[in-house]
């Protein structure tokens, strides 16, 4: 029985999306969960093959199934959203939207489960968390209590049911927004905790992300300055290495 679906959209990612992969490998978890990747045929596209490299360390990692959905032409990011949802399996009770840019902690499918299934809330996210700049070697922390935060995850039910849209942004608050609605009364939980050492998100590589890199020279809301480098999280040398490769190509 599948328990859960990390639900991950992709675009113009082949040079970063071992960042996101990678993670998943690193789950530490007894739920059984199903990767689905949602991709265009384009130049940039990472295709089958690199997915399949990857196969048996994630099953390691308890993932019972990866789905991989392909398109002949570009869709937008919530009609992706959409499309996974309706392709989740019908036992899961858990999803979690993956960007291919950001590394997830190691236990996030498990903490997602116990909120989300074992405590009953309909949506989660987290508070605080790093940011990498590609480009630039920077390292902020997002520190807010927004909306929506980071690391997003909420009820499969709920997937299965993500209206057409054709947003190019705000696509997060029209997926709260479709949560709440369908919930009436949405149970919300936006974890306060500190930034996880093991988790972190990158700009400089992705199609969204890259709007981002001002924050770094002009620190401000949502984000606050940290002492936190890249050489001091919690993940292994050779991901390090990759990342500093991509600034130095």
């Amino acid at each position: 029985m599948i328990e859960a679906t990390v639900a991950m959209p992709v675009y113009k990612a082949d040079k970063i999306a071992f960042l996101a992969m990678e993670s998943l490998c690193n789950q530490k978890t007894s739920i059984k969960w199903e990767l689905i990747i949602a991709e265009e045929i384009h130049s940039q596209q990472l295709g089958i093959e690199f997915i399949a490299q990857y196969a048996e360390r994630l099953k390691d990692a308890g993932c019972e199934v990866i789905k991989y959905l392909q398109y002949k032409e570009w869709i937008s990011l919530p009609k992706k959203w959409k499309d996974i949802g309706q392709h989740a399996d019908k036992d899961s009770k858990v999803f979690l939207l993956q960007a291919v840019d950001c590394y997830s902690a190691a236990d996030r499918i498990a903490e997602a489960f116990n909120c989300i299934v074992n405590r009953n809330f309909d949506w989660l996210d987290y508070q605080n968390g790093f940011f990498y700049n590609l480009v630039t070697g920077q390292m902020i922390q997002y520190s807010a209590q927004s909306r929506t935060n980071l690391d997003m995850a909420f009820k499969t039910k709920y997937a299965r049911t993500i209206p057409d849209s054709a947003l190019r942004k705000g696509i997060d608050g029209f997926l709260f927004t479709h949560v709440s609605k369908q919930a009436k009364i949405v149970k919300q939980l936006s974890i306060s905790k500190p930034a996880k050492m093991d988790s972190f998100d990158t700009d400089g590589e992705n199609n969204i992300s890259i709007k981002r890199t001002s924050f770094y020279s002009n620190i401000r809301h949502p984000f606050i300055r940290t002492s936190i480098r890249l050489e001091d999280l919690d993940i292994a040398d050779n991901i390090k290495d990759k990342l500093l490769n991509l600034r130095t190509r």
